[in-house]
């Protein structure tokens, strides 16, 4: 399995045509770990090959395992997708939040997904996900009213109880004072 695992590291440095069927065939090893499966998952959305990405999750032996790391990958995979992709990326992105409300690397995909969308579903998802978590006092909370603040089309009034709950909730930065 090492010769397999170092033929998909040096196929993946070389952009190599080969390289997601050599993973796959990583994948399929009967000693392969879980970053060895989700290296073909990498791989098909390097090489733009989301839906094979996407079906594997749907049929592979990971689809059970709830980690950050292929929650995350499932969110991009989708969001690359046509037609409903974004929306059940929202959707993988949000039932993960739900349950770990702290995850940075999902919250930030979550952010940046719904506020870069032109679907106003998602926008506003998006801006009512960041108005909730500015309701916290922590490191996450502040992330959310910077963000909130960076947004014209928060009403100017939002933005004032913003500005002065971020300044007042522990050691503002020189970005801050910009901000407030």
């Amino acid at each position: 399995i090492e010769i397999l695992r170092k033929l998909v590291e040096t196929a993946t440095i070389l952009k190599h045509p080969r390289t997601i069927e050599w993973s796959l065939k990583l994948t399929n090893h009967k000693e392969a770990d879980s970053e060895d499966r989700l290296s073909y998952v990498r791989q098909c959305m390097l090489f733009g090959e989301n839906e094979k990405a996407i079906a594997w999750f749907e049929q592979g032996p990971l689809m059970k395992d709830a980690s950050e790391e292929i929650t995350y990958l499932q969110c991009v995979s989708r969001a690359n997708r046509e037609g409903q992709g974004k929306l059940e990326a929202f959707q993988i992105a949000k039932a993960y939040l739900d349950k770990n409300p702290d995850s940075q690397k999902i919250g930030d995909f979550l952010w940046d997904m719904c506020l870069q969308s032109e679907e106003l579903y998602l926008f506003n998802q998006g801006l009512e996900h960041l108005r909730k978590t500015a309701l916290g006092e922590d490191n996450r909370a502040r992330q959310a009213m910077r963000r909130l603040l960076r947004i014209p089309s928060v009403p100017i009034e939002e933005r004032k109880a913003l500005a002065i709950n971020l300044w007042h909730s522990g050691e503002p930065t020189l970005t801050d004072a910009i901000l407030c």
